[in-house]
């Protein structure tokens, strides 16, 4: 998100507005808190607690029977969900509504879920659960390295990913989560501003090779892109030059933040949330 004086907060943004979706309508826009639905699995299921204000979910699923069945159970529990079959929406949706959670399908037919979340970490911290319809361990790691909250399966029963939501909410700690300073990459101080308000130092080689991960939202770049856009200059064999910045820029950084895509090269994770400095 960036903010007028040309700086790119790299938090959750916090604008919000009501979520609608005409397909599927969000029960929370008719000015009261949606009855919870009979419970399918017995009388061992209980229903959301009550809340002074319901979590917002965006739910981003293309297949629309999952879409539809999800959506229904999460506001028949109190979420306010809005649904979305299609990643061109995500970042005006991230935008307006400042969802408390995500939930992510893997696959999203030119784009992968994996692609979608680097986007999601490059602009906000917000929570982010993959739904999959496939057992790919490779898949699982490299998203809950890209900063995946969670993964699960799509088969598994609405009730389970339901607990898997309120584990993750409760690790962010509802509104003391959502009022914490954001980390900053700031284009006039061309530094990276942490959420106690210190900057990082960075250098103009690690700040030009930082923002250049970070505009590529999640995309693996690689070595040799690196050293001509930010050194100038192109790579030659057994140059070392980038991989130094980025073992510098780790040091000064918090874990994570930049991963390594082998054989690509590095991709930008995400600043890890304000709750977790």
């Amino acid at each position: 998100m960036r903010r007028a004086d040309g700086d790119v907060t790299l938090g959750r943004p916090r604008r919000s507005a009501p979520s609608y979706l005409p397909s599927l309508p969000d029960a929370s826009s008719q000015g009261q808190r949606p009855t919870a639905a009979p419970s399918r699995h017995g009388r061992g299921e209980a229903t959301a607690p009550s809340r002074g204000l319901a979590e917002r979910i965006l739910l981003l699923d293309q297949d629309a029977e999952h879409l539809r069945r999800l959506t229904q159970y999460l506001t028949g529990h109190g979420y306010r969900v809005t649904a979305i079959q299609g990643a061109d929406e995500l970042p005006v949706r991230l935008q307006l509504e400042s969802p408390d959670l995500i939930l992510l399908e893997q696959r999203l037919g030119d784009v992968t879920g994996t692609e979608v979340l680097g986007r999601i970490r490059a602009v906000s911290s917000v929570p982010v659960i993959i739904l999959t319809a496939q057992s790919d361990p490779v898949d699982r790691i490299i998203n809950l390295e890209m900063g995946a909250d969670d993964q699960v399966h799509k088969s598994v029963p609405e009730r389970e990913i339901m607990a898997r939501m309120r584990a993750v909410l409760r690790r962010m700690q509802g509104s003391a989560y959502r009022s914490q300073p954001a980390w900053v990459l700031s284009e006039g101080r061309r530094d990276v501003v942490r959420p106690d308000g210190s900057a990082c130092g960075l250098t103009t080689a690690e700040f030009g090779v930082l923002r250049a991960l970070a505009s590529a939202e999640g995309q693996a770049v690689t070595r040799a892109e690196l050293c001509e856009r930010v050194l100038g200059r192109p790579l030659h064999p057994g140059d070392r030059a980038v991989d130094t910045v980025i073992c510098k820029l780790r040091q000064k950084l918090a874990p994570g933040v930049i991963v390594t895509v082998r054989p690509a090269g590095y991709a930008f994770a995400g600043f890890p949330s304000p709750a977790a400095g």
